[in-house]
């Protein structure tokens, strides 16, 4: 039964669950209505175990105290983090277990505790942590800013809001619609560099946050142009006009949208974005074509809004120019357009004459072009005046005696019935279809004299003192001449049997103690008398007579550098024969010999003096003999050929045979399709092969324990470039030295150790440089590098620019220089100063090419297909290895050594098998050919030896070669068209090339 106690406690817990259902339906009748029922309602089930959770500031946010049945639920009791409690009681209208919080801000931030009582025993207790946060703002002063000519920085600052962190930004770029880049940068970042882009292109971008919450809104967009960038734009060029000395080019900006311009934003730049930049200019080089040589450099606005003339001024007429035009903004330069233009004919400058010969009757005048050739020259105009004319700066034309107008055939001409022994003074002028230019200096030639008529010979005889009396008649001419203006002479000539020899002659006014001719001929005598010393004529010959002719001889009397000096001189005159056993007695017992030896007395005295002479040199050298022998065999073996040091592996004079069954040979003909379609997309075959030789080659175990060991470290330049043991060259003179050089033998195809390959001398190695070039025989020095190259020592200077130097045993004197454009050689003089045996000295070449830096190939390999020829003229098989070095010795070195080799193949064999080769002399020295652009140098240098193995005119057949040039086939092409068709086109690193090079001095 219950009691009176237990049914007033019953009562009033009866009591007071009413008061909390009202009390609470009355709290949620209150807070539903407050809902906005536009706001978005979260929905968020409490947990045992409590967690965060995140809502959007002004959100409607509904609790749930649990996601169990309400069955039995009598009281559920809302703890707010501000610790004030909300209750709700079973029994009331609308009971449910949730908490509706309208319109959240973050002061409903925090704890939120749900208690749920059966009766009065507590059935469950959850919670959960409410986090407000709200969408982050938009990132504040959002820049977008130029970098580069390809690149923009993006820049922006946030307001750190303990209330909405932000953890990423992410950044729009756009080029006009088109989105360009979309990057996410991560929180505490406040910049981004956009690379990869146009140059001069305007692009505008946008930024937006995120956070827990989600993304905020999006920046309003921000412009900006990258830098300015080389055009790409080709100016459309098309000739105008061409006069004598201007060309006008006509530029097309029709169909180039030069006029496309817009605003950039609100950047205020107008843009162009085919000429990459905000101006423009044209950029115009005129060089002539023969020579190639620049004339002018200038530049001219671009007016975008019409098309545009190009004047070009200056020129010289009737010349070919080669002019290239470019776009060009604030020094950057566009792609070229070419044009070739000549300019028209003119009249054409003064001809020059050269040389003029004469004889007594005629002139004949030789002249060459002047340097303004105006036009093509299709006659000249000669003149000739009597000396005098060239007083005046014209001439009188009463003095003019012959005008003649000829052709262009020939460049010389004679005039002919003048006067002789005269003064004559000519001048020529050249003529083009325009008209005849300016007369040429007047040129004075003299006529020449007349030539004399022989004299008759009357007698020769003996007189008592044993002189030969001639005598000849005269003519009346013997003093003068002409009226003093030349004198006449006499030579008397003879002659002893048999004929045939060439006759002895001496004028007759030749005086000397022995030689005596004596000219007693005066004026108004009819005859000439001479006596000659009868010693001139005995003293050649024993014969018995002698033949005596004279001749008629006449000089100037005054001679200068503008007239003709030559004699004139007659035919012979008569033939008169002297007996010479005619002579008197007393001549020929002076003449006889006193005493005489006979050929037995003088072999005797010879034999006699030959013997003696033996004896004290056998006896003076036999004392130090032994002590000698011992010296002289120690100290004297490296004198000797070097190539009896080379080991016998490496000795063969007959061609190297590779192994032709893995690779195929590339014949001769088939070579230059083969290089054309290696080069095919970017070089792609080269690429290819050479991985496969570096796979291979890596795979060979060669060691190289002599160049590690710690007294050698220091003698090589980089320590990832080591001779291999099995191939170095061995130093023999060294005493107790190391007998270590960075060097190795390489075979060729012509022989085995051909080569030695060497690094660039340090300065510690110079000593062992020069020993080894003594040692092993050598007399070519090859050397491509350079002493700094791009900043970096490459190789060090060992060798003397004057004088003798001795390095170590080895004295090295420089004999000459020679610079040429590519490359230099020098000779020097190379002695062992200890050297008892064998040659003392010996010439050595060097070759020093001078346009190939490091890991690089030249433009061009006619200049190294024209170093490789010369380098090797003066070596032969006697002669020992030649020595090639560059930097480290293995890359240029390696190109050389391939290139001259298997020219040797190709001329021997007509194919060559590079890669066979290349693999072989890999296995005697690392690295040979370093990069994939030297393998593919070696190719292009080969086939451009096939197509032109000879690539040198010598000047004195350049001529020649045009004509040849000039003709034309069956089909009415000409050879230029054939070979220019054949020519190898550039690559794609701008590589300029041509087919022929002309020799000169400065090659």
């Amino acid at each position: 039964m219950l009691t009176a106690s237990t049914l007033f406690h019953f009562r009033s817990i009866t009591i007071c669950l009413y008061l909390y259902h009202f009390v609470v339906f009355h709290f949620a009748q209150t807070t539903r209505s407050t809902i906005d029922v536009n706001s978005e309602v979260v929905h968020i089930a409490l947990q045992v175990t409590p967690n965060d959770k995140h809502v959007r500031k002004g959100s409607n946010v509904v609790l749930a105290c649990s996601n169990e049945t309400m069955e039995n639920i009598t009281l559920i009791i809302w703890e707010r983090p501000d610790k004030s409690r909300n209750p709700m009681t079973a029994g009331v209208d609308n009971f449910t277990n949730t908490l509706v919080l309208p319109n959240i801000s973050y002061s409903d931030a925090g704890v939120y505790v749900c208690s749920s009582y059966c009766l009065e025993k507590l059935r469950f207790n959850t919670s959960t942590k409410l986090v407000v946060q709200d969408i982050p703002k938009i990132p504040v002063n959002f820049t977008l800013s130029p970098l580069s000519a390809t690149s923009l920085i993006a820049s922006w600052a946030h307001d750190d809001d303990p209330h909405d962190p932000v953890t990423l930004h992410t950044v729009y770029l756009y080029d006009e619609d088109r989105l360009v880049r979309q990057q996410n940068v991560s929180v505490p970042e406040r910049s981004l560099i956009l690379a990869g882009l146009e140059p001069y292109k305007c692009y505008h971008s946008l930024i937006r946050a995120l956070n827990n919450i989600g993304w905020g809104a999006l920046s309003k967009p921000v412009y900006a142009l990258t830098s300015h960038g080389r055009p790409e734009l080709q100016p459309l060029l098309s000739v105008q006009n061409v006069s004598r000395t201007s060309i006008v080019l006509r530029s097309d900006h029709s169909k180039l949208s030069l006029n496309v311009s817009f605003e950039c934003g609100n950047t205020g730049n107008h843009l162009q974005s085919l000429l990459r930049g905000p101006t423009s200019n044209y950029v115009v080089y005129t060089s002539t074509v023969e020579p190639n040589q620049l004339v002018s450099r200038h530049t001219q606005p671009v007016i975008p809004q019409a098309n545009q003339l190009i004047i070009i001024t200056g020129l010289q007429p009737y010349t070919q120019y080669n002019i290239s035009v470019a776009f060009e903004n604030n020094q950057l330069q566009g792609p070229l357009t070419r044009l070739l233009v000549r300019t028209l004919e003119s009249v054409p400058g003064r001809p020059v004459i050269t040389n003029a010969s004469s004889t007594d009757q005629s002139i004949t005048l030789r002249w060459i072009d002047g340097s303004a050739a105006g036009g093509v020259i299709i006659g000249y105009k000669l003149e000739l005046y009597r000396c005098g004319a060239n007083q005046q700066d014209e001439p009188d034309e009463s003095l003019r005696l012959y005008k003649q107008q000829i052709g262009a055939e020939s460049k010389q001409f004679t005039f002919e019935v003048l006067d002789p022994n005269a003064c004559y003074s000519v001048r020529v002028a050249a003529g083009t279809r325009v008209g005849f230019g300016p007369f040429s200096s007047l040129y004075q030639v003299y006529t020449d004299m007349p030539a004399p008529r022989p004299p008759e010979l009357l007698s020769a005889k003996f007189l008592e003192s044993n002189d030969i009396l001639l005598n000849w008649t005269c003519s009346g001419l013997c003093a003068s001449l002409l009226g003093g203006a030349a004198s006449q002479h006499y030579t008397v000539c003879w002659s002893t049997p048999p004929s045939g020899i060439e006759p002895n002659c001496l004028r007759t006014q030749t005086f000397s103690a022995s030689q005596q001719a004596f000219c007693n001929c005066g004026d108004g005598q009819p005859f000439q008398t001479t006596v000659l010393p009868w010693s001139l004529v005995a003293q050649h010959s024993n014969s018995d007579q002698a033949v005596f002719t004279v001749r008629s001889v006449r000089k100037r009397s005054i001679c200068s550098s503008d007239r003709s000096c030559n004699d004139r001189e007659s035919a012979d005159s008569n033939c008169v024969r002297l007996d010479l056993k005619n002579a008197p007695a007393l001549w020929r017992s002076r003449t006889s010999p006193v005493f005489k030896l006979d050929n037995t007395a003088i072999l005797s005295i010879l034999a006699v003096t030959v013997l003696i002479f033996t004896t004290v040199t056998l006896a003076a050298c036999f004392a130090n003999r032994l002590r000698c022998v011992f010296l002289v065999c120690r100290r004297s073996l490296f004198c000797t050929r070097s190539t009896e040091a080379v080991a016998v592996k490496y000795r063969r004079a007959v061609p190297l045979r590779l192994n032709k069954t893995n690779y195929k040979p590339i014949a001769r003909t088939e070579l230059r399709a083969y290089v054309s379609a290696a080069h095919a997309n970017s070089d792609a075959g080269f690429q290819t092969e050479f991985e496969a030789i570096e796979h291979t080659v890596s795979a060979t175990d060669w060691t190289t324990h002599v160049a590690k060991l710690p007294e050698n470290m220091s003698k090589n330049r980089y320590s990832n470039v080591l001779a291999y043991d099995h191939t170095r060259v061995i130093l023999k003179d060294v005493g107790h030295k190391s007998d270590y050089i960075n060097a190795n033998y390489i075979d060729g195809y012509h022989r085995r150790a051909a080569y030695i390959a060497a690094q660039g001398p340090i300065p510690a190695t110079f000593d062992d440089f020069w020993l080894m070039v003594w040692e092993q025989g050598c007399n070519i020095l090859v050397m491509i590098s350079n002493f700094i190259e791009r900043g970096r020592r490459k190789c060090d200077k060992y060798w003397p620019t004057s004088g003798q130097q001795l390095y170590g045993s080895v004295s090295v004197r420089m004999v000459s220089e020679t610079v040429r454009a590519f490359y230099t050689i020098r000779v020097f003089l190379v002695r062992h100063v200890r050297c008892k045996r064998g040659a003392k000295d010996r010439l050595v070449y060097h070759y020093q090419y001078t346009d190939w830096r490091d890991f690089d190939v030249p433009p061009s390999p006619l200049p190294v297909l024209k170093f490789v020829e010369t380098s090797i003229q003066h070596w032969s098989l006697d002669n020992g290895p030649i020595v090639v070095h560059c930097s480290a010795g293995v890359g240029r070195t390696g190109t050389y050594i391939c290139i001259e080799s298997l020219i040797r193949q190709l001329k021997a064999e007509h194919v060559v098998t590079i890669r066979s080769f290349l693999e072989h002399i890999r296995q005697q020295r690392m690295k040979l050919v370093q990069t994939e652009q030297q393998y593919a140098f070696i190719h292009d240098a080969l086939r451009e030896y096939v197509l032109y193995p000879s690539h040198a005119i010598r000047p004195t057949h350049f001529a020649d070669y045009l004509s040849h040039l000039r003709e034309l086939d069956s089909s009415g092409r000409s050879n230029l068209e054939r070979q220019y068709e054949v020519s190898p086109q550039p690559l794609a690193h701008a590589r300029s090339r041509f087919s022929l090079s002309l020799v000169c001095s400065s090659f």
